[in-house]
This record gives structure tokens, sequence and C-alpha cells, in this order.
């Protein structure tokens, strides 16, 4: 048990001295003898990891484009107080599912796909995409992949903790909001203009679904839910590549590593050469490479009784299901698979020229 404490410890220092490697090779800093390498290589070997079972995954292809599953999870047990209104929940749910494509020198994109479109589960029915976790990261890789017919390569978990870590390590995210916004039970309050969140502010922003604009003290409860909620994570995404860009001196790279070593959980085959390109994908940008962030187009599906959800447990929002919009999302999809990502779908995507 000692020994596991110790290594705990280590673990820090060790994600640190290897996030400091790929900001060096991101950004061309001269070493001595490999130095970068090595120590990402250590850190990747430190990260935890889960017991996914690696025949979900697909090999990667011959031209060095991977895709990874990046998930961040609803996993309540063991997440400090200080996190609000999470909710009475248990189990495992995933609250933002995200595919990445990093391809080398081409671009990024970024496919988010909302938590609430309906998948059939072998032998547990139809669900919500989101609460496929529950029954495991190989299920969901599979849910994702019938949805998409999209190769996965690698998976990635971050929790509420890990998220809010990032944030923190980077001394805060700073956004701009249209209109005030209010999410009561999300106990999210936000004034118009210029905001700066911290990490728990920015689990609230990225988690709220319940959204209200408020006009002349009222409030208009906003249209989007789900795919709302994906448009604010997005928006996190950027303003965190911004910040990274702005302060990424050695000494915020350890607060980084020490804040989001706990949080963070990869598959058995990650590398140091993912750590680097996942790094690189999220936090630095790259002159000249396109960042591509797109949303799976679906459209909602009533249920027969809207007031009652087909999924227990019940919860609010939990009367809400989509399903894949054919054939946009064919589109979109075809796209996303081809060599050639210029001109991403105006309608599905955005694009950050890095």
């Amino acid at each position: 048990m000692d020994a596991i404490r110790r290594g705990r410890r280590l673990l820090g220092p060790i994600l640190a001295l290897g996030l400091l490697a790929t900001v060096a090779v991101a950004l061309k800093i001269p070493s001595q003898s490999g130095f970068e390498q090595v120590t990402s290589w250590v850190a990747a070997a430190a990260l935890p990891r889960n017991d996914l079972d690696l025949r979900v995954l697909d090999r990667e292809s011959g031209d060095g484009s991977v895709t990874y599953l990046i998930v961040g999870s609803d996993r309540r047990s063991g997440l400090p107080r200080s996190l609000p209104a999470l909710g009475r929940l248990t189990g495992q749910y995933a609250d933002s599912i995200m595919l990445w494509s990093v391809r080398p020198n081409v671009g990024i994109v970024v496919l988010a796909l909302p938590r609430d479109i309906r998948v059939h589960i072998p032998q547990h029915g139809d669900r919500k995409l989101g609460s496929v976790l529950d029954y495991g990261a190989a299920e969901l890789v599979r849910a994702v992949k019938s949805i998409t017919s999209l190769p996965i390569h690698h998976y990635i978990e971050l929790n509420f903790e890990g998220f809010a870590g990032l944030v923190d390590a980077l001394g805060g995210v700073d956004l701009r909001i249209d209109s005030p916004i209010r999410d009561a039970r999300m106990a999210l309050d936000l004034p118009q203009g210029h905001v700066h969140l911290d990490g728990n502010t920015a689990v609230r922003f990225a988690r709220a679904r319940g959204v209200e604009e408020m006009h002349d003290g009222h409030g208009i409860m906003q249209s989007e839910g789900d795919l709302g909620r994906i448009a604010r994570q997005q928006l996190l995404l950027s303003a965190l590549a911004t910040r990274f860009h702005t302060s990424h001196g050695p000494i915020t790279i350890l607060h980084v590593a020490m804040n989001v070593r706990s949080g963070v959980i990869v598959d058995s085959l990650f590398t140091s050469k993912d750590l680097r390109a996942v790094s690189k994908a999220i936090l630095i940008p790259t002159p000249g490479v396109e960042r591509y962030l797109c949303i799976l187009p679906t459209k909602r599906q009533i249920p027969d009784d809207e007031g009652a959800s087909p999924f227990p447990p019940q919860h609010s929002g939990s009367s809400v299901l989509r399903v894949v919009d054919m054939p946009t999302a064919s589109k979109l999809l075809r796209w996303f698979a081809s060599p050639d990502i210029h001109q991403a779908p105006a309608s599905s995507c955005s694009s950050e020229g890095r």
C-alpha cells in the first residue's frame, strides 16, 4: 500500500516531465539527447490504464492519422463537494463524447456526438448513448462505431475533477458571453460580456443544459438542450487552447500535470506518441493547421409519453431522445473519413485557423 501511495505521488512530476517534453517538441525548443522523447515515454507509461477489451479498437492506418474517442465521464463517486449540482444519479455516464481525428501536417477534426442519441445495446435494449458507459468503455466504443461507422484507435476518459484541475492549472479561462445566462440547477449565473471562469465554474458551464438567456430580468429557456451544451463545450476547448498558448511556461505545465493526474484514464495501447499528439491537438496551436469543430446532425425523437423517459432512472431531461439525421449526417461522416478534410460541411462544422 505504501508503494502504491508513493507511486501516486510520483505520477504528477512524471506527467509534468512528459508535458514539458510535449511543449518542447511542439515549440522546437532545443534539448539534449532526446530528452523530450524519453520523458514523454515515461509520462505515457505512468498514465492510469483501463481494462478496455482491445479487440474493439481498430489498427492505425499507414498514413499516420489516428482517431481518439475522448469521453467526459460523469463519474460521481469520489468527487470533491466543491463541484456543485451533480445530481443524484449513480453509476457512470458519458457527459461529453467526442471523436478527435489527428492528421499530421493536415488538420484536426473534432466530432461531438450528442449523448441523447438513441442506440441499441445487445442484451440491454435501447439506451441513450451517454448511459452506455455504465456497461463499460468497450460497449461505449462499440456504440459510437455503430452510429458513425468510423474507426477508433484509442480511448481517453477525463472526469470532472480532471477537467476542473486542467482549467485551474491554467489560471482559468476567458470567454465572451453574448447574453446573460443562468442555470439554476447548475448554480450558474454569468453576465453578458467578458467572463473569467475557474475550474468549478467551467464544469457548470460545460454541463449546463437548462440554460436561460436573461432579458430585462426575465429568463428565456434555450431550446438547444444537449446541442447547446456541446456548443459551450467546444467554446471552452477553444478558450483552453488560447489560454495555454499564452501561458505555457514550465511552471504552468507542472500545474497542469499535477491537477489532471487523477482524472485521466487511457487504454493500454496509448503511447508517448499519442500523448504528444493529443496534447498538441488540444492545447498547442500549430501554424497552418486547421482544427474543425463539428456536431453530428441529429433530430429530436419524442417518446409516446413525453413526460416519462423510456430509460431509467428518471431525471431532468431524460425524456429527450435524439436520432441521427440522415442524409446530412452521412455527408459529414463521409467527409470525416476522407483523407482530404478541407471544405468541411458548413452546416455541421466550424473551423479554427491555427
